[in-house]
């Protein structure tokens, strides 16, 4: 399942770990998917043109 979680927020970023659960069958507790998204995202969130620390 995570191969497909990783293409999710490749192409869509910021697409809610609920949409992403509806779209691969997830069926287990949306609470270890939502971590699991939220330990992910940050891979795939374009640079923050504002930061300093990049």
């Amino acid at each position: 399942m995570e191969p497909l979680i990783r293409e999710y927020l490749q192409g869509w970023p910021s697409m809610p770990a609920t949409v992403i659960a509806e779209r691969i069958g997830w069926e287990h507790s949306i609470r270890v998917l939502r971590d699991r998204v939220t330990e992910l995202r940050p891979a795939h969130l374009p640079p923050d043109p504002a930061s300093r620390t990049s």
